[in-house]
């Protein structure tokens, strides 16, 4: 199965496993929940853009979902892919979506925190994480990043955290942004693409996720001797799901989301999507890039703040 076709079966899946959550919850009751019962979910699509194309998504999607609404009896759930994260903010405030699917700081810099409540994430092991990796050649001999000044800097494409991570180096390191600080900047939707361009000398640093290095060093481990960690920013997830609280059947919803990983078809979706488990996200655990943007801010305002003349 080819990567494209593994994505969106995993996305069939999980709404197959809610829309059955939610027929089995409104079965065991006499009367149908007060509120909103319907999933109207809206992912980040720049965020999934490097493993699964869109129309691919949205025709799989919304086929699987009609074949659900008719076996089922059951509204099917609705689905959007959003290219601006302003735009999925203003759909999740108005109603237009109940679920959103985003990286961490874009969720932490541009949606109300009193409108989310606790829901998904998938993760690898316990003991493994997702974070950012600024990595380098090895043969340029970087022991720091300043090592690293005026060189080529491949950085992924549409990703704030990214951004922030990257200025927060530099303005540490100089003083200077980092689009100001490397003396080229290329962006990429291809994270392995990345690390290829590292290993064949066509770039000098890029920012990626570990995931990918950890995949591609398995598949090639000479990766190892041309390619070096410079930064790391920890991250237990480069994606974060949130219900509104309007939404009727959301505790439902998270109980049988975490059953996917108990099956045998789940665990497969799941290695394919990059994930060992599922796990429960608390809207608290956004706070952690609350004070990272904070700290990004104050930077960015020390340096674009004229200097007073000393006399």
């Amino acid at each position: 199965m080819n990567t494209k076709n593994c994505i969106a079966s995993l996305i069939k899946f999980c709404i197959g496993t809610v829309l059955l959550s939610c027929t089995s919850f409104v079965a065991a009751n006499d009367e149908p929940p007060k509120g909103d019962t319907v999933l109207r979910i809206g992912f980040f699509y720049p965020s999934i853009s490097q493993i699964a194309d869109r129309t691919d998504i949205l025709v799989s999607m919304n086929f699987w979902m009609q074949e659900i609404s008719q076996n089922f009896d059951q509204p099917a759930a609705q689905v959007q892919l959003f290219d601006k994260i302003e735009v999925m903010q203003q759909a999740y405030a108005s109603g237009n979506i109940n679920m959103v699917v985003a990286p961490p700081m874009s969720l932490a810099i541009h949606f109300d925190r009193n409108s989310l409540t606790d829901c998904m994430i998938g993760r690898r092991d316990k003991d493994k994480l997702d974070s950012l990796l600024l990595i380098s050649r090895t043969n340029i001999r970087a022991s720091s990043l300043m090592g690293l000044k005026d060189k080529h800097l491949l950085t992924p494409d549409n990703d704030e955290l990214a951004e922030i991570f990257l200025n927060l180096l530099t303005l540490k390191a100089s003083n200077l942004p980092y689009t100001k600080f490397f003396g080229k900047v290329s962006r990429s939707k291809q994270a392995r693409r990345m690390i290829l361009d590292l290993f064949f000398d066509k770039a000098d640093a890029a920012l990626i996720n570990q995931t990918t290095y950890d995949v591609m060093l398995e598949l090639n481990p000479q990766i190892a001797n041309k390619v070096k960690i410079m930064e790391i920013y920890p991250l237990v997830s480069r994606s974060y799901s949130f219900v509104h609280p309007d939404y009727a059947m959301r505790e439902r919803l998270k109980s049988n989301y975490l059953k996917v990983a108990e099956t045998a078809r789940g665990r497969q979706l799941l290695t394919i999507y990059q994930h060992d488990a599922l796990a429960f996200c608390d809207v608290h655990d956004l706070d952690k890039f609350d004070a990272l943007y904070a700290e990004y801010q104050k930077l960015m305002q020390k340096v674009s703040t004229p200097q007073k003349r000393k006399h």
